[in-house]
Parts: structure tokens; sequence; C-alpha cells
């Protein structure tokens, strides 16, 4: 299929995907994959790369594939042509006949003046085979390898291959775990589209997947998928493995077949004894409760302490006179008291009501009862300590806190010391620091 423009072809071909000599069928079936390869031959003294366009197929997918030569160059009798390749892996998903768009390539979508080379039109006619499964897990392929390994896992320590023959005599033991590991690989069709097995009668307790395409030198082969189960002991001592069936459809001679792996029995040793006699922590216990079981625990402690306040005689009045008396010397301590004021006088400032109580309360309880004028105790302060203050009779708040932290230290300090306790010095003696 091609398409010229002056000095300038376009060519599209189409071959089975992991077959280049083979021509493509008259009739596709779904999944089964093609290697659609366009090339664009341009002017030798061309130095750029065409833009190759969006390809849009209708039930099918279109990717583009790594290319490692993508350009190569040809004689065409008067001057020599330079081409572009780029190969793309169509894969039908659907039943009918799906169209190619678009039908042109222009080279340079931006510019104007841009050749445009048109190709033949590509139709596919697909039909699923009778017979066939659901779409979903009908497996195409040219080429068909499925096999199966097993794998003693203990711990850090590396995985042990177990042969089949040899699972009737394995004794899994508790921290160990059996790995069966099963590989399809499939010539022509992408991995993505390879079905998940499932072993018949299986008791798994973890399924892993991973599923990868196969290339030489860039050039699309298959697929692979590889299943993971992982076995451990369980209440049962023995354990059936399941045996796998994989029916896929050869694309050569249009034949259904079927790959058949065996399954075994594993027997589990499990000591219930020696589980019984390891006790969990209290922290693990904890670590075991679910969330649920948390906020039930926790609604159940509340609400048997609300009935034991309300059975108790007398309960609720002993609370209530226990949070009182709490209150009570909460409120008297010098610590809070000292606290209260420092806090006063650094919102509202020494010339506030609020803080010369709460000087008074604090000077009261270090022992200073007979200063019950606080305003007049932080007037004397300023000018013994300060001098007199032209702007105001007050001294500053900052000022008058540091010097509440130096007295409460010396109040301190005689309290522990066991002499008289008093909680302001003297006025003449701040006149003499």
């Amino acid at each position: 299929m091609a398409g010229q423009a002056d000095d300038w072809q376009a060519s599209l071909e189409l071959r089975p995907a992991g077959d280049a000599a083979a021509p493509p069928p008259a009739v596709l079936v779904p999944k089964q994959s093609l290697v659609m390869k366009v090339t664009v031959w341009m002017p030798e003294q061309v130095n750029w790369n065409p833009r190759y366009p969006q390809w849009d197929m209708p039930g099918a997918t279109i990717l583009p594939l790594l290319m490692l030569t993508p350009t190569v160059q040809r004689d065409g009798g008067q001057s020599t042509q330079r081409g572009a390749t780029q190969n793309y892996l169509l894969t039908p998903l659907a039943e009918g006949e799906l169209r190619l768009s678009p039908e042109a390539i222009k080279v340079y979508p931006d510019a104007a003046d841009s050749p445009v080379l048109p190709i033949m039109p590509v139709t596919l006619r697909v039909a699923l085979p009778a017979g066939a499964l659901p779409l979903s897990g009908f497996l195409p392929a040219s080429g068909l390898e499925a096999e199966q390994h097993f794998y003693l896992v203990s711990g850090d320590r590396p995985p042990q291959e177990v042969a089949r023959e040899a699972l009737s005599q394995l004794r899994l033991q508790t921290g160990q775990m059996l790995e069966r590991r099963i590989s399809i690989q499939a010539l022509g069709l992408p991995a993505s589209q390879i079905p998940a097995v499932q072993p018949r009668q299986d008791a798994a307790i973890q399924r892993e997947s991973q599923a990868a395409d196969l290339n030489d030198y860039g050039d699309f082969t298959g697929g692979k998928r590889t299943e993971r189960w992982f076995y451990a002991p369980g209440d049962q001592e023995t354990q059936s493995l399941g045996d796998v069936s994989i029916r896929w459809y050869d694309l050569g001679s249009r034949e259904f077949r079927t790959a058949n792996l065996e399954g075994g029995q594993i027997h589990a040793v499990v000591d219930k004894r020696a589980a019984g006699e390891i006790p969990l922590s209290w922290h693990e216990r904890l670590r075991l409760l679910s969330a649920r079981q948390w906020l039930t625990g926790l609604a159940g402690a509340v609400l048997l302490l609300a009935v034991a306040i309300v059975l108790c005689r007398g309960g609720g009045r002993l609370l209530w006179r226990t949070a009182r008396k709490w209150r009570q010397r909460i409120a008297t301590a010098e610590r809070f008291l000292f606290l209260a004021a420092y806090s006063q006088i650094a919102l509202w400032g020494t010339g506030s009501p609020r803080a010369w109580r709460a000087c008074q309360r604090w000077m009261m309880r270090t022992g200073a009862a007979g200063m019950v004028d606080p305003a007049g105790v932080l007037r004397e302060w300023g000018k013994a300590k300060y001098g007199p203050s032209r702007e105001s009779g007050m001294p500053g708040r900052w000022r008058v806190q540091n010097e509440f932290v130096r007295l409460r230290a010396v109040f301190k300090k005689t309290a522990t010391t066991g002499r008289r306790r008093h909680g302001l010095p003297n006025l003449s003696g701040l006149q003499g620091d």
C-alpha cells in the first residue's frame, strides 16, 4: 500500500506479530496482533523527520513500538531517497470490519505547504472462531509455553525450589510459605491480553500477577504473564493445590489446544500447644485491636463509670466536693497567682485595676499582707528603682515583670532556707540596687 506526491512517498505494511515473512490472514481473530510498518520516503537533502498522524481504529488498540533503526535509504534511479520508519502494534479487540484512519499522512502539520501523502484504505475483518470462550478468556497465539515451579519460603532465607513430585513429602511449618509460580508465554499476543488463570479447589492466602511484553531487538514477539500463589499452614493439616488448564487458540492450525499443569497436596505441621504457651504483652494485644473494638471498649468504660457514680451512695456529691477542693487549691496556689499577675500586667499594663488586684492577691499569698494598695506600691517601686517619670507615674510593664521574677526568686529562696518569709523587700532596698 503506497502513496506518492512528487519526490515524497508513503508506504504501509501489515504482518503478523512475531513472523515477518507471513502475510496477514484474510480474517483475523480478536486479540491477534499485527505489526504495522509505516515508512515515509523523502528527498535525500531533507534533514528532518516527518510527523506521523495519530492513528485511530475503533475496536482496536494501536501502540508505537521502540525503533532501533528509524531511518533507511534507497536509490530511486536519478536520486537517492531517505526513509523514516515507525512501527506500531495493532491489536483488534472487537468483531466486525475495522477501518484505519486517517488515510493520508500530512508530513508537517504546522506548515501550510506540507506534502500530503495518501495511503490506500486499510480494513480488517475480525471474527471470533466457533467454540471460543467469552472474549475476556479467549487466548489466541501462534505458540504458547506454560510452566510452573514451586518454592519454599522461610523467613529471610532465599526461596528454595521444590519439585512437584516432592510436595507430598513437604511438611509446612509455622512461619513458612509455599509459592506456586506459573508462567505463560504467548507468541503474537500482548501481555495485557493474556487472561489470568485460577487453579481449581485452591486455598491460597495471597496472589500476585505480573505481565511484560517480549521484544527481540526492538521487534515485538509476544507477551509473558506470571502468576504467583502463596500457601501457609492453616486449620487443615492437608491442603490441595488444584490443577490448572490453559485453553488457547493456535493461530497456525486454527484449532484449540489445552496446556495442563498438575497440582498436588501439601501437609502442614502446626504446634497449637506452643502457640498457646506464648503470652502476648499488653501493647501487642492493644495493637491487635481494631478501631471499632477500641471505640466499643471506650464507650463501655465510660458507661460503667457513669453507672458506678449513680449507684454509689453519695458518689456524685463526693465527686463534686473533690473537684471543688482541687479547684480552690489550684486557685490559691502561689504559682498560679504569680502567673495570673504576670499575665495581667503583660496584657493590661501596670495601670489596670485587673493588674492591681492580681498583684494584691500574689502579695498577700507571699506574706506581704499589709500591702493592700498595689497601685501605690507600684508607684513607689517605680520612683525608688527608676526615679520619677515625667510622662507617667507608673513604671513600664516589662520592668515590673522583671522585678516580679526577681522578687519571686527571693521569696522561694527564703521559703526553702527556713528564714523569715517575706514577699517584697523594703523600698529602701530597691534604691540601693
